[in-house]
Order: C-alpha cells, then structure tokens, then sequence
C-alpha cells in the first residue's frame, strides 16, 4: 500500500480527513468522512485522535 500525504483524500480529493492511531501497529491512518474512505499516511498529524473511528462505540 502506497502511503498517501495527510493532506488529502486520494479517492475524491476532499481536505476534511479524521486522523487516527492503530494501537495495534502504531500506523497513522486518515478517514475521509466524504466518501467513507480509510488510508494509511506517513507521519502523525499535529492534532492526534486517539481512538478509530470504527472502533468507536
């Protein structure tokens, strides 16, 4: 999987993404709410969020 910029999602280029921590492997992954769409990112954004958005009860 190519890791993409944090800046934007890839599948319909929309700039509102929610960041979030896998606690399993430490990844940095950001949810496009716009199109429901998860990618991995390369580095951890300034403004953590600490649980997954698909974890969350």
């Amino acid at each position: 999987m190519k890791h993409q910029p944090a800046s934007q999602c890839p599948r319909c280029r929309q700039s509102d993404l929610l960041m979030y921590q896998d606690r399993t492997t430490g990844d940095w992954w950001a949810f496009c709410e716009a199109c429901q769409y998860d990618f991995a990112v390369d580095s951890p954004p300034s403004v953590a969020v600490t649980s997954s958005p698909k974890t969350r009860r």
